[in-house]
């Protein structure tokens, strides 16, 4: 067996995937203790800055961490940091221990705290500190596509962060390697920015030292919307780069090799503490060590199993690594350079080899694809190496220059536009450091320039990215099986020089093997008329046929290049690159594969506002999407979970009223497509037709933005009807043209049906004059009426209410009492305005009947929304309504079930499906 430890670990980390999902992991919830002021004792692992909002805030991250309710816990009465131990000499002083400790006993002495600073801490990396701060707890994921803040921090062991922190004490440094080390890099940081433009600093800092922090938003959009945005990530082409450059340089030199071997590993572990050891860090180190260890020692090196080991490793020391996008985007490349570079045949499928494997990972992610980042990183990823080189001379350049400088010889000064410039009346020396300067850093420069133009064109080309949604897990197994396949057949698909090695098979092992087989079975005497019978023409004659499957294959390579008349390395070089290239379209097809269900209507956590998506088949719609909690609502939530989707375009946006905590996602979808950075196409926009003075200043912002963008826009109200197949929409308020005090009490207010065949029940009391059961359309102005059941249909009805509440909500009842529907049932009621005592009055809850209730608010809103006497009404108006909250179980999930016609609620933080019984 080939690699037989390789399969070996690849077991184990199989078993290690398998336990961790069907084992859920559980970490500490620190959400009640938001907001408390916590004393904490603890050793800095690590400081770096980081942008924020408009500003820049530093982030010091503490390990081993104790905890106390105050700072005598600490048994210290003094700002001096006394040692590891009280002064009475017993050990610790932290309360913490003890199980009514309001955090609920000990902590993980492998955890750590991020503690956020406004201004850089007078410590050093490995020194001691006491501090005391507020506890932010981290978000978990609370929809689908959105990111898992709590779980990214626990898989680095971090529990929660501190934030307006006060450092009480602190020593010196216990490491003063690992100070030095971050004293080196805090200089090079500097020197960069001395060096360096102030648009391409903060990108050669994130490729040489790993500091992402002071990226700005726009370059992190910008790479990774090109696909690009990989290379800002330290890799394995930085360790080898430096590492192998080193045992080359010190090869030349005459140094021993084991000297050189052990002077390269070193320098690349000190590289690796220095810029921070993440996943694909540790797995380049490892990779590089084994390799180094290799030539030491006189072996052969092995890529996949070097891979292996540094898998196995990482999983050791946190199994969760499972979850972590670095560590699957970068064991996925690693293992498709080991198994599929080698398969595929011919440079241009080669080139493909670790898009093609990392593809699941990135569809998982983002949703999306970008198409024009298979054709950049043919060009970005072989500058990335001129890049590094040229950055890292014109950085110790600058370091030699500095020194001198500091020497008083003043070789050089900061320069204005980016590279350092020679100061004036120094002389020759100034001149030549300068002229070297300019010249080390230039072609850093320029490449960098030449990515940033690049990504800017790529994504104002048409179709720079397919929205393809999040593919299943049974789709992403059936892809990497048919990889697989392909490469533990890449043996045949080498198809020029498969006859070469038939007629000398001495010179392979592989084919001797077969004819050693062969000479068994059939009783042949010599290998020379074995290869004789094994030409193509004599294959044919005599139809022999082997029972090993190897020699099987043989014979079907044979047959096909006679069938297709093969008969030059030409012509069977091309015919294997169709296969190759036809097998990876059917893997690629499978895997892109996404389907809409008939139905579906999420309920999304916004934080405190609302967010309706509806799904009907390929129409698809969004009601509000708003937050007053959530900044960048449509980042960071909305257009995340549309993509996971697979939601391209929204056919339509029903705005129920203006009030940011409804329109703020809206807004920002239009607003960056009117400034060219179009987050997802928008079909056009509902309004509520109200009354000029009633329209608020967010009201005509959205009617400006559709107008510059050509959306059409809609203005809907009483008796209306927005249909879209078997789906339709019925407003109910505002009457044309009203006028409230508040935006509030104008809250569009809808009627949801879907019909889907099947036997069933219609519990619905409305419908048009217009029987047309398939009629597309997105307005049709109707008179509403009773409507008689109709057989084999199942109709679906939610009642959407928006913030409606006060005189709007009297008026919406009036109106419905007038017209005969004081009995309206709907098998969803969405509770208005979050939960409000003001709103879902008890009049409007007898004149509603339903199954069950959705409230849509923020966790720990200031508002205490929903309040208790609504939950109160809701209780006392029907004892068996089930209520759902977006707070407390995230996204709330309706979809219509393919088989019986019935409909599935799911609750995103729940780990089981609802289905109430007066829904199906």
């Amino acid at each position: 067996m080939r690699r037989p430890l390789f399969a070996a670990l690849a077991g184990f980390a199989a078993a290690v995937w398998l336990t961790v999902l069907f084992i859920p992991w559980s970490p500490r919830d620190y959400e009640p203790l938001r907001g408390s002021r916590l004393f904490v004792d603890g050793t800095v692992c690590g400081l770096e800055s980081k942008r924020e909002g408009d500003g820049i805030v530093w982030r010091m991250m503490l390990s081993d961490v104790s905890r106390a309710d105050n700072f005598n816990d600490f048994g210290i009465g003094t700002g001096e940091y006394p040692g590891s131990s009280r002064d009475d000499g017993s050990a610790g002083g932290s309360t913490s221990g003890d199980p009514e400790h309001p955090l609920g006993g000990p902590p993980d002495r492998n955890g750590r705290v991020l503690c956020i600073l406004d201004q850089e801490p007078r410590v050093d990396v490995s020194a001691h500190v006491r501090l005391c701060g507020t506890l932010y707890p981290f978000q978990r994921a609370m929809n689908d596509g959105e990111f898992d803040l709590r779980l990214y921090y626990h898989i680095l062991r971090i529990e929660y962060s501190l934030r307006d922190v006060e450092i009480l004490a602190a020593s010196a440094p216990a490491d003063p390697a690992a100070a030095s080390l971050y004293r080196v890099k805090k200089s090079i940081s500097t020197l960069i920015d001395r060096c360096f433009s102030t648009k391409n600093s903060p990108v050669l800092k994130a490729v040489l030292l790993g500091e992402k922090g002071l990226l700005e938003e726009e370059t992190k959009d910008l790479y990774q919307g090109a696909g690009m945005i990989h290379i800002l990530s330290i890799s394995g082409v930085h360790l080898s780069l430096l590492g192998m450059g080193l045992f080359s340089l010190s090869a030349k030199l005459r140094i021993p090799l084991p000297a050189r071997g052990t002077l390269s590993i070193l320098t690349v572990i000190l590289y690796g503490k220095m810029v921070g050891m993440g996943t694909s860090v540790f797995r380049a180190l490892v990779m590089l060590t084994l390799y180094i260890l290799s030539k030491v020692i006189g072996r052969t090196y092995d890529l996949l199993t070097a891979a292996s080991i540094a898998c196995v490793l990482l999983l050791l020391d946190q199994p969760l690594y499972l979850y972590h996008t670095g560590f699957l985007f970068s064991f996925a490349a690693v293992l498709s350079m080991g198994l599929l570079l080698p398969a595929l045949p011919g440079k241009t499928l080669k080139s493909l080899a670790i898009p093609l494997g990392t593809l699941p990972v990135y569809l998982w992610t983002y949703g999306t694809f970008p198409v024009y980042s298979l054709l950049l990183n043919l060009i970005v990823l072989p500058l990335m190496t001129v890049v590094m080189i040229s950055g890292g001379a014109a950085v110790l350049v600058g370091a030699v220059s500095g020194y001198y400088k500091k020497l008083g010889c003043g070789l050089i000064t900061p320069g204005s536009g980016g590279l350092i410039k020679p100061s004036g009346g120094t002389g020759a020396a100034t001149s030549i450091a300068g002229f070297i300067t300019r010249a080390a850093g230039l072609p850093a420069e320029l490449i960098l320039d030449l990515y940033r133009f690049l990504a800017e064109i790529s994504q104002k080309l048409p179709g720079h990215e397919i929205v393809i949604g999040r593919p299943s897990a049974f789709q992403i197994v059936v892809y990497y099986a048919m990889l697989l396949a392909l490469a533990a057949f890449s043996s045949w698909l080498q198809l020029p020089s498969v006859r070469k090695k038939v007629e000398n098979p001495d010179e392979d092992y592989f084919y001797g093997s077969i004819i050693k087989d062969a000479q068994n079975m059939y009783g042949l005497p010599n290998k020379k008329g074995l290869r004789n019978i094994l030409t193509i023409h004599q294959l044919l004659k005599d139809r022999l046929v082997l029972s090993t499957l190897k020699a099987r294959m043989i014979s079907i390579v044979r047959i096909i290049c006679t069938r297709f008349n093969l008969r030059d390395n030409r012509e069977r070089r091309h015919f294997a690159m169709l296969c190759a290239s036809f097998w990876i379209t059917i893997s690629v097809l499978i895997l892109a594969f996404h389907s809409f269900p008939a139905f579906e209507m999420d309920f999304l956590y916004v934080g405190q506002g609302d967010g309706i998506y509806i799904g009907c088949g390929n129409r698809h719609f969004l009601i509000d999407g708003g937050s007053s909690t959530k900044q960048e609502l449509a980042k960071y939530t909305l257009l995340p979970f549309l993509h996971c989707r697979g939601v391209g375009r929204l056919d339509g946006v029903i705005l129920t009223h203006e009030d940011g905590d409804h329109s703020s996602g809206l807004l920002e979808f239009l607003e960056n497509a009117a400034a060219g950075h179009e987050q997802i196409r928008i079909g056009s926009v509902w309004l509520p037709d109200i009354a000029e003075k009633a329209k608020g200043e967010k009201y005509h912002r959205i009617e400006e933005l559709c107008e510059q963008l050509r959306i059409p826009v809609t203005y809907i109200s009483r008796g209306q009807r927005l249909r879209a197949g078997t789906l339709t929409m019925d407003c109910l308020h505002p009457a044309k043209g009203a006028a409230y005090a508040s935006a509030n009490e104008y809250s569009t207010t809808l009627l949801l049906r879907y019909e889907s065949r099947g036997e069933g029940r219609d519990i619905s009391k409305m419908d048009s004059e217009n029987q047309q059961e398939h009629q597309e359309g997105t307005e049709d102005i109707v008179k509403n009426k009773e409507q008689p059941n109709r057989k084999n249909s199942r109709v679906f009805t939610a009642l959407l209410t928006g913030d409606l509440e006060g005189q709007g909500e009297t008026d919406l009842l009036s109106w419905m009492d007038e017209t005969d529907m004081n009995n309206l049932h709907a098998d969803v009621l969405k509770i208005a305005h979050h939960g409000s005592r003001n709103a879902t009055s008890e009049d409007f809850l007898e004149a509603v009947s339903t199954n069950f209730a959705v409230i849509s608010a923020g966790i720990n809103n200031m508002y205490g929304h929903p309040s208790e006497e609504l939950l109160n009404r809701l209780e006392a108006a029907a004892l068996h309504t089930f209520v759902y909250r977006t707070d407390l179980q995230g996204e709330i999930s309706i979809r219509h079930k393919k088989k019986g016609g019935d409909y599935q609620v799911k609750a995103f933080l729940s780990s089981t499906t609802e289905t109430p019984e007066t829904v199906k």
